[in-house]
């Protein structure tokens, strides 16, 4: 009999701790509350399909003050003349729950492009390690980074190989345009691409589209980056350290205190256009937060570097006191 209650007690207690892992982690997981959370998976692979990350439509109401603490100073610096198009995203890490102003924007994600790249050869890597030590020859008869209104801090040099790896090193940590064309060119459109639409992005291919990516949607590769579901951890880790060298901090890095760490990636691009609308200027990436890391995805269009630069440091101070104040 003793028994009989020992296992009912058993019983009664999985029930129990079924139903708080059904309140806790079913009903409550990120914006489940709203009704319109799904999760992406890679895709079917034999018997596995790989899990990426959460997503729903819906941004999560308990960030309403930091949602309209952004929107107003998007509309300050707008009428500022900072930038004529502002949008922003941020995700809590801890949580999954997001928010965002006009986060669904396109952009042309320029040099963010960097990143599908990075992570394209670090998948590759994975089965392949040789990919990385490959030698490949830089010999100076472009200049990707000569158009450029953000230089570069280090750049390689003409008529020097360098590995995989060190390009690498040079596209993500310093954003050199030399480093990435070459890779691009070594690893094809194919296997960056196929990283993209993994991640459930539509990459333009019959249509020369150039705003096509939006800070949301961006988001994404930070996010698996941080939770490791796409690239092992230890790839997943050097992608992150790559990230974190400090090549635009003047940027997010400026809205923060002294020492934060970040993992980011910054963009710009330049066009002709009859409204004078002409430039773009985006920086994405983690903000490690002691206690609440963090997602930040900015997007800008306008005309003045110096003035969107300034349009994004403000809505990374916006964001990281909105955080702070939650301790």
């Amino acid at each position: 009999m003793k028994n009989y209650l020992i296992i009912g007690a058993i019983a009664a207690a999985s029930f129990g701790s079924g139903i708080f892992f059904f309140n806790e982690f079913l009903i409550n997981r990120p914006d489940a509350a709203n009704g319109s959370s799904t999760i992406v998976r890679l895709g079917a692979q034999g018997l596995i399909n790989p899990f990426l990350y959460a997503a729903s439509k819906d941004s999560n109401s308990s960030f309403k003050p930091l949602k309209s603490k952004l929107n107003n100073k998007i509309k300050e610096d707008i009428q500022a003349g900072f930038s004529s198009v502002i949008s922003v995203y941020f995700n809590d890490l801890n949580t999954g729950k997001w928010t965002g102003v006009n986060e669904d924007e396109k952009f042309a994600p320029a040099s963010l492009l960097k990143v599908p790249t990075m992570i394209a050869y670090l998948k590759a890597a994975e089965t392949d390690p040789a990919i990385l030590r490959a030698d490949l020859l830089y010999n100076g008869s472009f200049d990707g980074n000569a158009a450029e209104d953000i230089k570069p801090l280090k750049s390689i040099e003409a008529r020097h190989a360098y590995t995989a790896d060190d390009l690498l090193r040079f596209m993500i940590g310093y954003s050199d345009n030399n480093a990435f064309l070459i890779l691009s060119k070594y690893i094809g459109d194919p296997a960056v691409t196929g990283v993209i639409n993994d991640l459930n992005i539509q990459y333009p291919t019959s249509t020369p589209t150039v705003d096509f990516m939006s800070p949301k949607e961006y988001s994404r590769f930070f996010r698996v980056l941080y939770s490791s579901t796409y690239l092992t951890k230890g790839m997943s880790q050097k992608a992150l350290e790559l990230l974190s060298y400090s090549d635009f901090p003047q940027g997010i890095e400026s809205g923060l205190p002294e020492g934060t760490t970040v993992a980011q990636k910054f963009g710009e691009r330049y066009f002709t256009k009859e409204d004078g609308v002409n430039k773009e200027l985006h920086d994405c990436g983690i903000v490690y937060h002691p206690k609440n890391p963090y997602v930040l995805c900015i997007m800008t269009k306008g005309t003045d570097i110096e003035k969107m630069t300034a349009a994004i440091h403000d809505l990374s101070a916006v964001a990281w006191q909105e955080v702070n104040s939650w301790n």
